[in-house]
């Protein structure tokens, strides 16, 4: 299942053939809870659904099959004013068929740009912590603002094309 954001809301496409009375739900949370809302029950011939909705809030779609299996999806990109490429790394599922949770881990582009409704928008995705990868020196050019109560690690794992090679030996604890 695949989720994009079109102008008035999202488009959700199913890479595959949808087991008839599947039902199609929406929520702000990546689980089927009792807010869900359900926005559709599927045949097979159903390969496209359109949900509008305002962009105010996350929204993450819930396939449940007859047999209650559940697949969740949401749009991967999500757009701020202040960076590029920032996404939800959730629903990608590594060699062994374990799947990346789903609003629980996040990558984007330089942070240092970010205006003020980016930054509510961080706070309300309930981010725990920020990795900076970038050098020390792209670190030290654009420095990334501070947000709310979300600590900021810069952990380089290269340097930059005119910064002198540097040993670093990181540790650092996460409570």
């Amino acid at each position: 299942m695949k989720v994009t954001s079109i102008e008035k809301g999202y488009q959700i496409s199913f890479d595959e053939k949808v087991e008839n009375g599947s039902i199609l739900f929406v929520d702000t949370q990546p689980a089927k809870t009792s807010q869900s809302t359900q926005i559709a029950t599927l045949n097979s011939k159903d390969q496209d659904i359109q949900y509008r909705a305002d962009k105010k809030a996350r929204r993450y779609f819930i396939l449940e099959k007859p047999n209650g299996e559940q697949v969740i999806s949401a749009e991967r990109i999500l757009n701020f004013e202040g960076t590029f490429n920032f996404r939800d790394m959730g629903g990608y599922i590594n060699k062994h068929g374990r799947q990346v949770k789903w609003g629980q881990l996040y990558r984007s582009g330089d942070l240092s740009a970010l205006t003020e409704a980016d930054k509510h928008q961080i706070e309300q995705l309930g981010i725990k912590w920020i990795c900076d990868l970038r050098s020390t020196a792209e670190v030290a050019t654009n420095k990334a603002p501070e947000i709310a109560q979300i600590p900021n690690f810069n952990i380089p794992i290269g340097t930059a094309k005119n910064e002198p090679a540097e040993k670093q030996k990181i540790r650092f604890t996460y409570r």
